[in-house]
């Protein structure tokens, strides 16, 4: 028998691969999860998936879907669009640049080997 929206979930993950699954074998939010998991292992984004640092949203309308509207995505048999959620880190010394000048609070430019003391 082959699998569609009507009796499985599709969604396509992180890395743009489409997985179609069986509504039996996600049919929490966990379970989901525990999927990404094992999908992700040795793969690019594998921590990020481990640390929930991930969401899914519907394909039509791309609208997050929250742990508790699972049961409704899997009786609508909605496909799913997969992204991880990435955190812009600064540097810290970045943190002390003008953002116009790119001068240090220092009075120097960040580039330079010495600052100004």
């Amino acid at each position: 028998m082959g699998h569609s929206s009507a009796n499985a979930l599709i969604i396509t993950d992180a890395l743009g691969e489409k997985l179609t699954i069986p509504w039996g074998i996600v049919k929490t939010h966990e379970a989901l999860h525990n999927l990404l998991m094992t999908h992700f292992e040795h793969k690019i984004g594998e921590e990020y998936v481990r640390q929930r640092r991930y969401s899914v949203a519907r394909a039509n309308g791309g609208t997050l879907v929250q742990a508790a509207q699972w049961e409704d995505v899997c009786q609508n048999g909605e496909e799913l669009v997969m992204f991880m959620i990435l955190e812009k880190m600064a540097l810290e010394g970045a943190l002390k640049l003008c953002p116009k000048c790119g001068i240090t609070e220092l009075g120097t430019y960040e580039s330079e080997v010495q600052y100004k003391v």
